[in-house]
Order: structure tokens, then C-alpha cells, then sequence
């Protein structure tokens, strides 16, 4: 009995290393299954065991490096959405205008216009992936868009709307141009 559970052992291991990392599921429930084995073994299982600590080991280490590829997955133009963010909290317009695609963007206009807290707490709530793409003018870009409405104290509705369309350059991020209501 002892010599099938070393073949398993053995079979065990060589699945293991050829399992792709991205099957966790699948490897957690082969320890799950390599443990049901040890119980079965008895006395006879130290080997086992210390098998089983090699593998797990290396199941952390896959995992480890697998947490630290998806950190360092963080994109150029993830970076720049959240440095502009910073940019217009700061109210810098030589950062805003290092990100500018264009000479018709008017930052002192943008940055008014964003002073609105409500638009501008949207806009720092809003992760890069959640910009939609959107078509202008055949190109396709990225769009930010945010608006509130209030009653004023005559009961009239009252309202400012952003959109902000930027495009990915080749490196970084771009301002491209915006359109304000309110």
C-alpha cells in the first residue's frame, strides 16, 4: 500500500509543478486530497508529509509572485488619471498642461469648472477603468462624465454637467478637451 501512495506522492508533484498558476482552486484542493492520504498512511507518513511541506511552500511562493504581477500590472495611463486628479486638487495648471493634447484646451476654465466639489468628488471616485470609450470625430476616447442638480431657494432646479474626453498617446495619458454646463 505504502509503494501506490509514494507513486501518488510522486504523480502528485509532477501535476502540481505543470499546473498552471492561475488554477489555485485546483492545487488547493489536490493538498486537500494529498492530506486525506497522509491520514490513511498512519505512522508511515512523514515522508509524506515532508513532501506535502515542499509543495505547499512552493504553492506560496506561486501565489507570492502571482500578488506581485498583478501589482505591477498597474498601467502608464492609470498613473497619469490619478495625477491629474492630483493636479486639479492642487489647482497645477503646469502639471494639467504637461498632460494637454492641444493648444484649445483653456486649464483656468477646466480648473473653474472642476473647483465644483461635488463634480470634482466624482471625479476622484472614478477608477480608470470605469472611463467609458466613447467616438469623437471618428477617434475613439476616453470619457469622464459627472453632473448634479440641486433646488435653489426660489424652487428652481438648478445643475453643472462635465465631460472630459481624453485619448491614450503613446506613453502617457491626454487631456483632450471638455464640455461644461451649469
Amino acid at each position: 500500500m505504502l509503494m501506490c501512495q509514494n507513486k501518488f506522492l510522486n504523480s502528485f508533484i509532477i501535476f502540481y509543478k505543470r499546473v498552471n498558476t492561475n488554477t489555485m482552486l485546483i492545487k488547493t484542493l489536490s493538498i486537500v486530497s494529498l492530506s486525506l492520504l497522509i491520514v490513511s498512511c498512519g505512522d508511515q507518513s512523514e515522508a509524506i508529509e515532508n513532501s506535502l511541506d515542499e509543495v505547499v511552500n512552493e504553492m506560496e511562493e506561486d501565489l507570492e509572485e502571482e500578488i506581485s504581477d498583478e501589482v505591477l500590472e498597474v498601467s502608464q495611463y492609470e498613473i497619469d488619471w490619478e495625477s491629474l486628479k492630483e493636479a486639479i486638487s492642487k489647482g497645477d495648471v503646469d502639471a494639467i498642461n504637461s498632460m494637454v493634447s492641444g493648444d484649445e484646451f483653456d486649464v483656468d476654465m477646466f480648473l473653474m469648472v472642476m473647483h465644483d466639489l461635488v463634480l470634482f468628488g466624482k471625479m476622484k471616485a472614478t477608477a480608470f477603468f470605469e472611463l467609458s470609450t466613447t467616438d469623437v470625430n471618428g477617434s475613439d476616447q476616453l470619457e469622464f462624465s459627472a453632473e448634479e442638480s440641486s433646488i435653489d431657494e426660489d424652487g428652481n432646479e438648478v445643475g453643472s454637467a462635465i465631460m472630459i474626453y481624453l485619448s491614450k498617446g503613446e506613453t502617457n495619458l491626454k487631456l483632450d478637451s471638455f464640455v461644461a454646463a451649469g
